[in-house]
């Protein structure tokens, strides 16, 4: 049967952050980038930098990395928000693995479904992130939601409701794939449309709430063919 003779029409959309590759790696590599750049304006080696950075990531998180790189080396010359900007706007090294590229290309080809991208935050950063990953030949479209306004961030449905325009679709007819139980899933099921949670990065304990019914929660994205053949 050819897709437009199926009786029925699913869209495939996927989050992009720890759900198609490890979001750690890409702040690692913007970590990189900084330390490379300060190394010059310190007289630090960015390996000491980086190390440094890496070791508060691990103890305190993101939120004030760049402050206190400032207080240990004393330095003056840089501020934390060309710091940010510097890890914002570098090449990021990152790559998605073979077995995530092979399902994206299986669920495309054989489940013969549309494929889109819709992933939140600083839009030039999240298109930097998409380009590197190659993930452009791979989806009919990618969305960043904040090409639609701050508002339009997941868990609003306003670029659903823009993908379910493009295909002439319901939202019922919408599967997104996510990990980000606090914001992924909720706005589009209480709209109708169906989610799937994959329990991978730093999100991967996190409780789901309660009101909230998924279609299957899996390990790894490996397992996502077989679930949307059974649909």
């Amino acid at each position: 049967m050819s897709y437009l003779e199926s009786p029925i029409k699913k869209v495939i959309v996927f989050d992009l952050d720890d759900t198609l590759y490890r979001e750690l790696s890409f702040v690692e590599s913007g970590l990189s980038a900084v330390a490379v750049h300060l190394e010059s304006h310190s007289g630090v080696p960015a390996k000491v930098l980086y190390d440094f950075m890496l070791g508060e990531l691990q103890r305190r998180g993101r939120g004030k990395i760049f402050d206190s790189l400032k207080i240990q080396f004393d330095i003056s010359e840089i501020t934390v928000r060309q710091m940010v900007s510097v890890y914002r706007n570098h090449s990021p090294r990152i790559c998605l693995s073979k077995e995530v590229t092979s399902v994206l290309e299986y669920v495309g080809r054989a489940c013969i479904y549309p494929l889109y991208l819709v992933t939140d935050g600083n839009a030039r950063v999240q298109r930097s992130k998409i380009n590197a990953l190659g993930l452009g030949p791979l989806f009919k479209k990618t969305y960043c939601t904040r090409d639609f306004g701050l508002g339009a961030e997941k868990p609003s449905v306003t670029v659903f409701q823009q993908i379910a325009t493009n295909e002439h679709v319901a939202l019922s007819d919408i599967v997104y794939i996510g990990d980000d139980p606090k914001k992924d899933f909720h706005g589009l099921i209480k709209s109708g449309g169906n989610a799937i949670r994959i329990r991978t990065g730093r999100f991967r304990e996190e409780v789901l709430l309660h009101d909230v019914r998924l279609l299957a929660e899996i390990e790894e994205l490996t397992q996502l063919p077989s679930i949307l053949l059974e649909m």
